[in-house]
């Protein structure tokens, strides 16, 4: 009697362990799936290679000023750097026949801190300026805390070789992935973060590159030209690409290659959608005098030509409501002189004969590093007010 109870007792503890063996394993292998979603979700998107005909391949030299902030935060910052140039060449060389090559790099103490990048980016044009390379980055740290505004994460402004870029470290999003992924190894937790790092790292870029020759904001959330990072960005949109086809030999051959400012100013006027509206209008605004300089004969070709002679006046010649846009883009001036430049630009044009306007004008076309031949196409409308007898 007594054998049969036990081996009946023992198929009973089988059977309860059997149970519980499973509801655990249900339980743990639930868990895993959803984390494996949720790290799924996390990973970034791959960045197109996505090729295009383009006018020939060319090498532009990229050089890099590092703070010691930066350095500090980056482990082999110079590698890194190096690395950047890789990816990035992957987008640029099939799409628009730009490859990066290193051009150098240097240690670079600001005389500032490194809250904002506008400054940054005036004292890296002033250290490097003059030197021979298509672009220069200047690195700095990060932020104490995560953002997407591409504009807190870097900066480049339009048509100058100038951009200022962020170190991607977060803590916070470190201490996240460390925390909320049991079921992942250390390995596996360091490589998710690292290639999220990578990825905002080289789409800043990209987004920067694209605003030094010229690119625009663009609506949506999977275009390197998005105002806000996204992880899911996986490359440039065919209309920006389209923009840049007719940029990249501006940048690079200037006012004499074949292709001229008219011809941007056309292609932005007849595709309207899609582009952040204040900054599409702002960019055409500009280019107007950009193609009077590029119109003018090779021997010139950096210089507008002269506007019909005019009367000089002074401030009391703007309304009221002009007078308030002026004095505010003198205030903004000195810490932003992007915005100062989008809140005076409806002056420009419409008072070409309104000295301090001018001035102003031809100031911030300076200050925001233009190509030559636009700062010179905007100061010239100054050249000939000082012409006058």
């Amino acid at each position: 009697m007594i054998g049969p109870v036990l081996r009946r007792l023992g198929s009973v503890l089988v059977s309860v362990q059997m149970v519980g063996c499973f509801y655990y394993d249900s339980t743990w292998g639930q868990k895993q799936a959803e984390e494996k979603r949720a790290a799924e979700r996390l990973k970034p998107a791959t960045l197109e290679h996505r090729a295009a005909p383009h006018d020939g391949m060319r090498i532009a030299r990229v050089r890099a000023h590092a703070t010691r902030a930066y350095a500090a935060e980056t482990f082999d910052w110079e590698g890194s750097f190096r690395a950047l140039l890789r990816d990035a060449s992957a987008v640029l060389e099939p799409a628009l026949g730009i490859a990066l090559e290193d051009g150098g790099t240097s240690l670079w103490q600001p005389s500032g801190d490194e809250a904002s990048l506008g400054p940054m980016l005036d004292e890296l044009s002033d250290e490097d300026e003059g030197r021979d390379a298509e672009w220069v980055v200047g690195f700095v740290q990060s932020t104490p805390k995560l953002v997407t505004d591409y504009h807190v994460l870097g900066m480049g402004r339009p048509f100058s070789k100038y951009l200022v870029l962020r170190a991607s470290n977060d803590p916070a999003e470190h201490d996240f992935i460390g925390r909320e992924f049991d079921g992942m190894s250390e390995a596996q937790k360091e490589q998710l973060y690292s290639d999220r790092k990578h990825h905002r790292m080289v789409t800043v870029f990209l987004h920067e590159i694209g605003h030094t020759l010229g690119a625009l904001h663009r609506v949506g959330v999977t275009t390197i030209m998005s105002p806000a990072y996204d992880p899911h960005a996986s490359g440039f949109d065919a209309p920006t690409l389209e923009l840049l086809r007719i940029t990249v030999p501006l940048r690079f051959e200037g006012p004499s290659s074949r292709t001229s400012y008219a011809e941007l100013r056309t292609y932005l006027s007849n595709h309207p959608d899609g582009w952040a509206a204040d900054e599409r209008q702002a960019l055409l605004h500009s280019l107007a005098p950009a193609e009077e300089s590029a119109s003018a004969p090779p021997a010139v070709a950096v210089s507008a030509r002269p506007p019909p002679p005019m009367v000089p006046r002074g401030l009391d010649a703007l309304t009221p409501d002009e007078r308030s846009l002026y004095d505010k883009a003198l205030a903004v001036e000195p810490s932003d002189s992007s915005t100062a430049w989008l809140l005076a630009g409806p002056l420009f044009e419409a008072h070409p004969d309104v000295v301090p306007v001018q001035v102003l004008r031809c100031r911030l076309a300076h200050e925001r590093r233009f190509y030559p031949a636009v700062i010179a196409a905007h100061c010239s409308r100054l050249d000939a007010l000082k012409q006058v007898p």
